[in-house]
């Protein structure tokens, strides 16, 4: 049989497969699109060289056992590693390139108000965005490919208030380009949809070239896709969406990681769950909802039970122990009763919250929810 073309099929300006002689249809709709290497996105070089200042900014000028250093650390490297994944979960998922790229964007926020702390809080100057400062670092920014070499003199050479200004001014520049690759990435799955919506157009437009007037299930076109797009949205009891929901756990719990334990005389009095007692609910993130809730039917429970005594749904009634301790939400991390010493303060913990909120964002939720009410979202 004679090729269409001198490369075995393959479109060489586009690196396509050539459509065969009989279809004179358009080439077909490219379900998974090429991506570029990560490396060169300029969001990416700078956050990387974010991670690499920070790194040795907190072992250098911050004392050992600070648990700021680990904090700030985890947020620097969350920032470059979440728009990695993101860029790689793209060339599947629209929606979950967006829902890392504003993960990285919070850590990104939180690392910048760390740096503001170190210096507000030894009464060192904070560089003016006009500042002579701050534009020779800008002008630095401009050139290419970013790297810790560019810089690396002046965190050798430099006091810790002039190297902490640096990076405060590196944060702003990714923060600005992050949100511009944001916009650019609303646009696309605007104008383009997501991996269903190619895959169910591929298919249709496949089927309907070959066979004509009818698809290959002999109904007309237009009935064809509506079938084709009733398939496309399974149920939810299908998990649909389970590989941006695994995504979705695993930086949730790496959150919870990131969470360094404080000193607390807690002596297991389960008060701060009797909620009717306490007159505190938890409220839950959608991403803290979904772990806690996966968690609770891990262990074969379906439903949630209603407590006459208002006590959290999640403290088994028989031993007075969480049911899912492990995966228990932020707010019982952070939250103590005065007996054990008081709760975490807010703002030691607020950038760590910033950051769930985007992951909940990104799987739509608006705000945090009463516990019971978030749970029963996803059992």
């Amino acid at each position: 049989m004679k090729r269409s073309n001198e490369k075995d099929g393959k479109n060489e300006k586009h690196g396509r497969a050539a459509a065969p002689a009989s279809h004179p249809s358009p080439l077909p709709i490219r379900i998974i699109p090429p991506r570029g290497d990560y490396h060169t996105l300029h969001a990416f070089q700078k956050s990387e060289v974010v991670y690499d200042l920070t790194f040795r900014f907190t072992h250098k000028y911050l004392s050992r056992g600070d648990r700021t250093v680990d904090q700030m650390i985890q947020a620097a490297r969350s920032g470059k590693k979440n728009l990695l994944e993101g860029s790689k979960a793209g060339r599947a998922s629209k929606e979950m390139e967006i829902k890392l790229t504003n993960v990285a964007r919070a850590s990104l926020e939180e690392l910048l108000d760390d740096y503001l702390d170190f210096l507000r809080l030894r009464d060192l100057p904070i560089w003016d965005k006009d500042s002579k400062e701050a534009r020779f670092v800008r002008q630095l920014g401009r050139r290419e490919p970013q790297t810790y070499e560019l810089y690396r003199e002046f965190f050798e050479t430099r006091p810790p208030e002039v190297v902490a200004n640096i990076a405060i001014c590196l944060i702003h520049q990714a923060n600005y380009l992050i949100d511009h690759q944001l916009l650019r990435l609303e646009k696309d799955f605007v104008e383009q949809g997501g991996l269903r919506e190619r895959m169910t157009r591929a298919r249709l437009d496949y089927r309907n070239g070959t066979s004509g007037k009818h698809g290959n299930d002999g109904l007309p076109p237009q009935k064809t896709a509506t079938l084709a797009a009733h398939h496309s949205h399974p149920s939810h009891s299908s998990h649909p969406y389970a590989a941006e929901e695994k995504i979705s756990i695993a930086a949730i719990r790496e959150i919870y990681a990131s969470l360094l334990p404080v000193e607390r005389a807690c002596a297991l009095r389960t008060e701060c769950c009797q909620f009717r007692l306490t007159g505190k609910i938890p409220h839950l993130t959608r991403g803290e909802a979904l772990v806690a809730a996966r968690a609770f039917q891990a262990t074969g429970r379906k439903s949630l039970p209603v407590r006459a005594d208002g006590a959290c749904p999640l403290l088994r009634q028989e031993t007075s122990r969480c049911l899912i301790y492990e995966s228990r939400p932020f707010g019982c991390r952070t939250h103590f009763c005065a007996a054990a010493g008081g709760p975490q303060a807010r703002r030691d913990v607020v950038g760590l919250i910033r950051r769930l909120e985007a992951i909940g964002h990104g799987l739509g939720g608006r705000e945090a929810r009463p516990i019971s009410e978030a749970l029963g979202e996803w059992l």
